[in-house]
């Protein structure tokens, strides 16, 4: 039976016990105690998710900038307006001995009524700054207010009026007043850093900041606004090509680029240098352009080292800063030490605890640490603040998933956030679900979509190929290896990818029937990956170890498999025992101990 037929999928004679055997068992009345003893635990961890402790809910020194209200007669000058919030927010960042919210988060908060004490236990703090921005010609009249959150009582309240060109003088005087209200220490080091201007032109400075507001509200998943910004960027650098802080953004930008393969060539990578050495050039002490230095390093060069460097280097000088604690945990993920970007992932996720992004790496990692109860717990928290986000909910329906072993929950889970679709091939197969794995399947060859396996995408010839091998179709697995191998000879990696390139090389060249072949290459990935990405080297030696599985290389794969189980989990236990795609290595010794590895933390 071919792939993509609406047939129900009837697993092969000497294959149906070994693949179904957890799916026949029958539900004894203690199986609905155990149901029952599960959602306890999911409830109280989740509780206990909610009352734990964090460095931002217990500081008194801990404020949140709400959005400005606009007094302006010209519905133009909201830009304005939320460039004076960000200048604002930016200096009270660089401020040690406070707690800043990011300003993505407190953008949460621009539209309707504001329960300020709800506000304020929603993001963490203790204070709240709230505002109003009145332009009129050349001058801007502000009015601010500090108010203690817990009491409603007003600390601090006072207004200015500048010249358009002085605006970056209210940043220093603000955060001279709220330190002083909040008897927090401000640094000589600290206010000369927060004194400096970053353009004397309005309109360089407007230009940069609708290119922020842009990447903010992005997607990784989406190059678009990334392209827009980048015009944004270059249009203010020729309003004031001494604008070192938008050179820097402008690197970052083109970055991003590079390292998502929207565009992997060289000619993006020199664009992204030349940006950063002009950054270099005009403000080579600006923490932002130590930022911008690490950023080129992690997306342009894979020097996680050297990314890592530059970052700590630069949170000296913005301690605050959610993107860059975010950089950081990222940076010490690519270097293996999970369990310390965990803690700036929270860090960041504390800073800015409205942002997606953010909440998905910190879940991701506790994931890869097998802290499966928080994960779950978190999950919980965050699901009101982003209902339906897809890979979160896939992270903890995994997470609780590897706890009670309910593949019908899991692929319930899944199913609720997929806008009626149904669950992905990959989700199904791991949970041993056959007809979902094969009718997702079938999808994506009718739709010709791509199937984000959420650790990166692979090409339908492989998931095809995949498939026939555990049907135990070898031919056809053949004729699609061969496939993949034609599909990705038409692909010229750059530097970055040269190792899952060739990982999946590897494996197309074992379903081919290959195998000294994808040996070889599947050795060669691991060597090229394991130097460098160690958080890449986790889920490509999973990869591999199904690569020397097809390749009839079972004790490699086994070793492979335990190998990156130990350096961090991508997959559970309950998985690895109910994938199909494992099942000829269940009855090797060496298998049990590897789920006994997996157990949760």
């Amino acid at each position: 039976m071919r792939c993509g037929t609406r047939e129900r999928f009837v697993p092969s004679a000497d294959k149906a016990e070994t693949l179904t055997r957890s799916a026949t068992k029958k539900h004894s009345p203690m199986g609905w105690w155990v149901g029952i003893a599960a959602a306890l635990v999911l409830a109280i961890s989740a509780w206990l998710w909610l009352r734990r402790p964090t460095a931002v809910s217990q500081s008194a020194k801990s404020i949140a900038v709400l959005p400005f209200d606009n007094l302006s007669r010209d519905a133009q000058n909201d830009v304005f307006t939320d460039g004076m919030h960000d200048d604002v927010i930016t200096a009270l960042t660089k401020i040690h001995d406070l707690t800043v919210i990011s300003r993505m988060s407190a953008m949460g908060y621009k539209a309707g009524t504001r329960n300020l004490r709800a506000v304020a236990a929603e993001l963490g703090v203790a204070h709240i700054l709230e505002g109003s921005v009145q332009r009129d010609g050349n001058r801007v009249k502000l009015n601010m207010q500090l108010i203690d959150a817990r009491t409603d009582a007003h600390v601090w309240a006072n207004n200015y009026t500048e010249e358009i060109t002085d605006t970056f003088t209210v940043q220093a005087k603000l955060a001279t007043a709220i330190t002083t209200a909040l008897k927090a220490r401000f640094a000589p080091e600290e206010k000369a850093l927060i004194a400096r201007r970053a353009t004397d032109s309005p309109e360089a400075h407007e230009l940069y900041q609708r290119a922020r507001r842009l990447e903010e509200a992005g997607s990784s998943r989406a190059r678009a606004p990334f392209a827009e910004a980048i015009t944004l960027y270059e249009q203010a650098i020729a309003k004031d090509p001494k604008f070192a802080l938008a050179h820097a953004k402008l690197s970052e930008a083109h970055g991003l680029f590079y390292f998502f393969a929207w565009d992997p060539t060289s000619a993006r990578r020199d664009k992204a240098k030349s940006a950063l050495d002009a950054a270099e050039r005009l403000a080579p002490d600006a923490p932002e352009t130590l930022v911008a230095r690490g950023v080129f390093a992690y997306r342009c060069e894979e020097d996680f080292e050297r990314a890592l460097a530059h970052h700590l280097a630069a949170e000296r000088s913005l301690p605050n800063d959610a993107d860059l604690q975010d950089y950081i945990g990222a940076a010490l993920r690519r270097l293996g030490r999970l369990s310390e970007a965990a803690v700036r992932s929270e860090r960041a996720m504390a800073l800015n605890p409205r942002s997606l992004g953010i909440v998905e790496s910190y879940a991701l990692t506790i994931f890869y640490l097998r802290r499966y109860a928080e994960v779950e717990g978190l999950v919980q928290q965050k699901r009101a603040v982003f209902p339906g986000a897809p890979r979160l909910v896939e992270i903890g329906a995994r997470a609780r998933y590897a706890r009670d072993g309910d593949a019908k929950r899991y692929t319930a889970a899944i199913s609720a956030t997929s806008r009626g679709r149904a669950t992905g091939y990959t989700q199904a197969r791991r949970v041993g679900d056959l007809n979902a794995a094969e009718a997702a399947l079938g999808r994506l060859v009718t739709t010709g979509e791509v199937e984000d396996v959420g650790d990166g995408f692979r090409t339908l010839p492989l998931l095809r190929a995949q498939w026939a091998f555990i049907r135990g179709q070898r031919d056809e697995a053949r004729q699609f290896g061969n496939a993949a191998l034609t599909e990705l000879a038409q692909r010229t990696p750059n530097s970055r990818q040269q190792g899952s390139h060739r990982g999946e090389v590897a494996m197309a060249l074992a379903y081919a029937g290959r195998a000294s072949e994808a040996v070889q290459a599947g050795e060669e990935a691991l060597r090229i990956i394991s130097a460098g990405d160690k958080f890449l080297a986790i889920r490509l030696g999973m990869d591999i170890a199904e690569t020397f599985l097809v390749a009839e290389q079972p004790a490699r794969a086994l070793e492979c498999i335990q190998q990156s189980c130990a350096a961090g989990a991508m997959n559970t236990a309950a998985e690895l025992r109910h994938d199909p795609l494992w099942a000829p290595l269940r009855t090797d010794p060496q298998f049990d101990e590897i789920l006994k590895l997996l157990t949760a933390r």
